[in-house]
């Protein structure tokens, strides 16, 4: 998730945040698997109880809730966050229409109002598994239904459910796309022809070579302004060790001084 901003009340930020936890986006799933169902039905249940109780307690609307939960998701993209808020909120009010939650705002099967009173309720998919298996694992794939209503050809679709598809699979690639880039982002080389990991575990190394002293920030001077790329706090760490930094590329630099945690001064031609 973002770093939680100012953006309002705490509790009501409180409130966004434990539901934006609820909505962790799924990597698509490679192969339909049936058991699916029930988890995202849960999934779903704990998402639309926590509407309901918001809309309860005069807390945030449910559309409010919604849009501000995943505000704080910046790992999930447009077409998700969009299909994901529908789904939310036509579930929910789909829920709460029919009375399917108890006085404390607990979900229940059982329809207590409405039509089909003492009918149960279910969850199953919008685009069967069978039909598009990707989108088998994913909560914005999810509608509310009464259970003598549901699907019982897996292998057949109406005309609204090909749409729904079509943006389904917008979804499913744009998600693809962004976990590529953070793949991509991960395997990035810096200056020093290091990945992000390497560089990290590096400067792991160093500070625990260092000991007391890679705690403490050094002072340094360098003369002449002939350097061609940064000193690295990695660098510094390898200087306070002992450790010649020769991944420095410098262009006639003379010499560098600086002033170690325990005020040692040390002049070195670079």
């Amino acid at each position: 998730m973002t770093d939680a901003a100012d953006r309002g009340p705490s509790r009501y930020n409180k409130k966004a945040q434990a539901l934006a936890k609820q909505l962790a986006p799924t990597p698509p799933a490679k192969n339909f698997r049936k058991e699916n169902i029930a988890g995202l039905g849960k999934r779903m249940a704990a998402a639309i109880q926590v509407l309901e109780n918001s809309q309860s307690t005069r807390g945030p609307a449910p559309e409010s809730l919604v849009a501000t939960a995943l505000s704080f998701r910046n790992d999930m993209g447009d077409y998700e966050k969009v299909m994901l808020t529908s789904a939310l909120l036509t579930n929910w009010r789909e829920a709460n229409g029919r009375g399917l939650f108890d006085k404390h705002g607990n979900y229940q099967v059982e329809v207590s109002r409405g039509r089909g009173v003492g009918e149960k309720m279910m969850f199953e998919l919008i685009v069967p598994g069978k039909i598009y298996p990707p989108g088998s694992n994913q909560l914005a794939n999810v509608r509310l239904i009464l259970a003598d209503r549901r699907r019982t050809d897996e292998e057949s679709i109406t005309s609204r459910e090909r749409a729904a598809m079509e943006q389904l699979k917008k979804m499913i690639e744009q998600k693809t796309n962004i976990a590529d880039r953070k793949k991509w982002e991960a395997q990035k080389m810096n200056d020093l022809e290091q990945t992000k990991e390497q560089e990290t575990t590096l400067l792991q190394k160093d500070m625990d070579a260092a000991g007391e002293a890679g705690k403490k920030l050094p002072s340094i001077r360098l003369f002449d302004f002939g350097i061609m790329q940064p000193v690295t706090r990695r660098h510094i760490l390898q200087l306070e060790a002992g450790i010649a930094p020769t991944s420095i590329q410098t262009n006639h630099v003379p010499s560098a001084e600086f002033a170690t945690p325990d005020c040692k001064r040390i002049s070195l031609s670079l």
